[in-house]
């Protein structure tokens, strides 16, 4: 603790909170925050006996060692493309789909992030681009909101009508509605108090472990989150 303490100075703090490590960090979750996905997709491909039950991808011990590239290509070479192991071959052309959408999110995630407003929709007057896709020419009428608001019930502005704009709830929310929105807030409180709780939790542990490790945040918790 007193070694951790020494290497504490002016320097070291202004550089933990103006520069928090963002690239390193970025660097560990590319290389082991998928660790559990990895071994997750070496589960299933064992569970059709595309990998053996010896292999070390499917044991616990060994997570993070391994990418989900190096399963997937682990998985490759251990199929046989043949009509009896058709199930084999749907899983793991399924899981490799599975992969590349999830790359091509994280692209059009970034696309959509950085994209000018040259390739999006014209705005409304008065409106944005992005909420323009909501707007209907008859909002009263919309079987979706029609239905969102014959589920729900929330009464729109000046508790006539429909919060979605329909003209399901004319007369009002029903009694089940009503009974629904008392459920729901129930449910609502008792969330939030358990999440205080465990807020409240980490906060006491995450202080008392710093204070005593002298390493921000304490050792147990990654720097990742």
């Amino acid at each position: 603790m007193a070694a951790n303490t020494l290497n504490i100075n002016a320097k070291s703090v202004f550089k933990y909170v103006l520069l928090p490590g963002i690239i390193p960090r970025a660097k560990e979750l590319g290389g082991g925050g998928f660790a559990y996905l990895a071994f997750l997709f070496a589960s299933v491909y064992r569970s059709v006996r595309i990998l053996p039950a010896a292999h070390p991808f499917v044991n616990p011990a060994n997570i993070g060692t391994f990418t989900i590239r190096q399963v997937i290509a682990a998985a490759a070479n251990n199929i046989q493309f043949n009509r009896q192991n058709i199930d084999q071959i749907v899983v793991f052309f399924v899981i490799l789909a599975a992969v590349v959408l999830m790359f091509l999110q994280f692209v059009l995630l970034l696309l959509g992030v950085f994209s000018s407003n040259a390739f999006a929709a014209a705005a409304p007057a008065g409106g944005t681009p992005f909420l323009s896709m909501f707007v209907t020419p008859n909002p009263g009428t919309d079987i979706a909101f029609l239905m969102l608001d014959y589920v729900f019930g929330i009464p729109g502005a000046g508790g006539t009508g429909g919060w979605f704009g329909s003209n399901a709830l004319a007369g009002g929310p029903t009694p089940f509605h009503q009974g629904m929105h008392a459920l729901f807030n129930f449910y609502n409180l008792a969330i939030l108090l358990v999440g205080v709780l465990i807020f409240m939790y980490y906060v006491i542990v995450v202080v008392i472990e710093t204070a005593q490790t002298g390493v921000p945040f304490g050792r147990r918790f990654s720097k990742l989150y």
